[in-house]
């Protein structure tokens, strides 16, 4: 979340600042919405009592909140337990959001929260209790696994990048690659669409997550098709 010079100079520069997806109190009613069952489902029913414990084992081990557990779906608590342990609390696109709001920037989003949930939400049950079973399986590696991570970031290697992301991938190679399609394919077009307008008018600071730039079908090539001159300015 220290901006380098440049970046800073970019956004402060730009009229405009335009992000994956806005987070305002209709899109958190939305993922309350989704993220948990609203019928008489519970987690445990639907994973079975062995997952489920060791979900709750996994959980709590990493000092996340059990509160509602037992509403969650699959997908939900994957999600929670992908993600590298927190440090500050803060996150790179809402710190550039704040500084853009700051600067009476206007601010909107490339997609709706709705959008962002619908790549878990519409994947089948038994997908999604997979793709858990492979989470609480890689619990015992996933930070020493994810460390690189902001080191290759901060180094602005897109290649380390991808090659961490590919390493802690699902067993199921069909299920990995239905994945990625969702998760990055899918969604890298509709960005490159909504994004033409934006481009058109210039001026825009667009913050997107680094895995959806590289690739055949990541932004930087999609943008380059459509015409657009891509350059590095840090």
């Amino acid at each position: 979340t220290a901006l380098p010079e440049p970046v800073t100079r970019a956004l402060d520069a730009s009229g405009r600042f335009v992000m994956e997806a806005m987070m305002d109190g209709e899109a958190l009613m939305r993922m309350a919405e989704v993220m948990f069952f609203t019928d008489e489902r519970t987690l445990e029913q639907v994973v079975g009592n062995k997952l489920y414990e060791k979900t709750v084992k996994a959980m709590s081990a990493r000092g996340l909140p059990l509160l509602g557990i037992e509403k969650q779906k699959p997908w939900t608590a994957m999600m929670a337990l992908s993600m590298p342990p927190p440090k500050t609390g803060e996150f790179l696109d809402l710190v550039l959001l704040a500084r853009a709001t700051q600067q009476n920037k206007p601010a909107s989003g490339l997609e709706s929260i709705a959008e962002q949930l619908a790549v878990f939400e519409g994947l089948p049950m038994p997908d999604q209790i997979a793709l858990l079973e492979d989470a609480v399986r890689m619990q015992p590696e996933l930070a020493r696994e994810l460390e690189p991570l902001p080191k290759a970031y901060l180094a602005r290697d897109l290649a380390a990048i991808v090659a961490i992301s590919e390493k802690h991938k699902p067993a199921d190679e069909r299920l990995y690659r239905d994945v990625m399609h969702r998760l990055l394919d899918q969604r890298n077009r509709r960005m490159t669409e909504r994004l033409a307008p934006i481009l058109k008018q210039g001026g825009a600071f667009v913050a997107v997550g680094a895995a959806h730039l590289p690739g055949e079908s990541g932004l930087l090539q999609q943008l380059e098709k459509a015409g657009y001159r891509v350059t590095a300015v840090y």
